[in-house]
């Protein structure tokens, strides 16, 4: 699970805000297609929107956090430091 490893895990360690937006892109793609298996199901708009801004808003935290910890460091290699735990 090469993928998972990559994208959600920062030195072995879960990232909090990538695993919240992972979770959240997620759902909202399982409440966009319920009416496939449900059509009286209504899919709001607002609910779809919350769950991509949400999702977008825990991307922008952590991206901001990771330039702020490069620009603190004056390192000009990527450095990942996961200050946010899971377990």
């Amino acid at each position: 699970m090469k993928l998972i490893n990559d994208t959600l895990k920062i030195n072995g360690k879960w990232a909090h805000k990538r695993l919240m937006a992972f979770v959240s892109f997620h759902s909202m793609l399982l409440y966009v297609f319920t009416p496939t298996l449900y059509p009286t199901f209504e899919v709001k708009e607002f609910v779809v929107i919350g769950f991509l801004g949400f999702a977008g808003a825990c991307l922008g935290i952590d991206l901001q956090q990771q330039i702020k910890i490069n620009s603190d460091n004056n390192i000009n290699t990527t450095t990942v430091v996961n200050n946010e735990q899971i377990g």
